[in-house]
């Protein structure tokens, strides 16, 4: 009996042969979700690093402006946030979407095969259909292919975090440590309302999409779909009726986020009653190696430019973006938040200076009005890291310093006792995918400097 044998090796995120079936989110957009879904230090020995820029004040509210690290290493195919990589900026909050299998809007998530058949009814899919697009979806024929598992919604915002999902009658169940209730924007289509256990109201409706499109260098190309992977905070209504607004703009960007590979081959199997050894044989068909697929994500993103009231009294919070990143169109790095009275005058300002290595964007300083108070970062020599997309990384992703690798699946020497000796023979040689603990730290942040000189 002959049976169809695949191997597949990407370089950050795991996909299948027959084209992607997730749309990952914006840069800023995930590693914010990861930034507020564990606490960074507490299980991963990566440093707990936190700058505060600025404090937006009203009579019984506190938005904290500040930067975070948490990176655990940077990836070569690694493009980094509005603020470099390995750092993420909190200016009120996001919630964003780990879509898994298929949104669940469009498709449900209940296999017919596997389990409860109300997930996959017409009337389930044009519910969620309805809530994030404003319109039922009009294909809702029997042929529709039905994805396996609820989506993950994560949340973080203003110190509190966690994440929800939906059951099989559409309701929300939320899980955190805080006691929130999370439901539908009431006021529209496309969001959400976050209750606290104050009474106060957030509001999360600044909607992000993306879509991620495959090319293969032998021709092929599939085109995705856009479907909404995170919604930014937009408004916070006090129980004093108080009314922080936080403003966006549109910003229109992609990338090429990684590649894949696959290696294939062909063996036959032999039937139990006659099998004398713990292997499989392995026929004459040479192995097919796939063709390289470059995964390209397209963006329609939000940036936050202002925080502001409908009480003047409490002045603004402005956001410029005036740094463009070298290697991506149209995607610019944070530069200056500025804090103005209700006057307009001047309070406090944070100036954003970045090193750039490589093509990518590292914080070096952030200096405010009084230049004597600043913070430098230091990451080491830089000039070791490869071009981003560099065959020369390990199974994990990270920097291996093999800048001889041409292939992206690894050598499959000693792959183990299921198949015959001649198996790794038949294989073209594959790439060094080991770690090299020394090149996998390069680009981590190494030391900071605060405005006190301490370190």
């Amino acid at each position: 009996m002959k049976k169809y044998f695949s191997l597949f090796f990407l370089c950050s995120f795991v996909y299948s042969q027959e084209f992607p079936k997730f749309t990952p989110p914006s840069p800023t957009a995930y590693e914010l979700g990861k930034y507020g879904e564990v606490p960074i230090g507490l299980f991963t020995g990566s440093p707990n690093v936190s700058v505060p820029l600025l404090e937006y004040k009203t009579k019984d509210l506190t938005i904290p402006i500040t930067l975070g690290y948490s990176s655990n290493g940077i990836g070569v195919d690694d493009l980094g946030t509005k603020v470099g990589l390995g750092w993420v900026i909190n200016t009120g909050g996001i919630i964003s979407r780990t879509t898994r299998n298929g949104p669940d809007e469009l498709r449900g998530y209940a296999h017919p095969a596997v389990i409860n058949e109300d997930y996959k009814s017409t009337e389930f899919i044009n519910y969620y259909y309805t809530i994030f697009y404003g319109s039922q979806l009009t294909d809702t024929s029997a042929s529709l292919v039905f994805d396996s598992e609820p989506d993950i919604f994560n949340f973080n915002f203003l110190g509190r975090s966690g994440r929800f999902t939906f059951n099989n009658n559409g309701k929300i169940v939320v899980l955190s440590d805080f006691s929130l209730k999370v439901t539908f924007n009431p006021e529209g289509l496309g969001g959400f309302l976050i209750n606290d256990e104050q009474g106060v109201k957030y509001y999360f409706n600044a909607i992000e999409e993306s879509r991620l499109d495959t090319t293969g260098d032998n021709g092929s190309s599939h085109t995705g779909t856009f479907s909404t992977t995170s919604w930014s905070i937009t408004k916070i209504i006090m129980p004093n009726n108080d009314i922080v607004n936080f403003n966006y703009a549109d910003e229109v960007y992609n990338y090429i986020t990684t590649l894949e590979q696959s290696i294939n081959c062909w063996y036959e199997e032999y039937p139990v009653d006659n099998l004398s050894n713990d292997y499989c044989h392995q026929t004459a068909n040479p192995p097919y190696e796939g063709p390289i697929l470059s995964h390209r994500l397209n963006i329609k993103g939000k940036k936050i430019t202002s925080i502001s009231s409908t009480n003047s009294l409490y002045g603004t919070i402005n956001f410029e973006y005036n740094i463009a990143h070298p290697d991506v169109a149209n995607y610019s790095l944070l530069s200056t938040v500025t804090l103005k009275n209700n006057l307009n005058s001047v309070i406090e300002k944070a100036d954003l200076a970045y090193t750039t290595a490589n093509q990518r964007m590292f914080l070096n300083e952030v200096k405010f009005l009084d230049t004597t108070k600043k913070y430098n970062f230091d990451y080491g020599d830089l000039s070791g890291l490869p071009n981003r997309l560099s065959f020369a990384k390990d199974y994990w992703g990270y920097y291996n310093g093999k800048v001889t690798n041409i292939k992206l699946y690894p050598n499959l020497s000693g792959v183990g006792k299921t198949f015959e000796n001649n198996f790794n023979a038949i294989f073209p040689n594959g790439a060094n995918r080991n770690l090299d603990e020394t090149k996998a730290k390069i680009g981590l942040l190494k030391k900071m400097t605060y405005p006190t000189k301490g370190y």
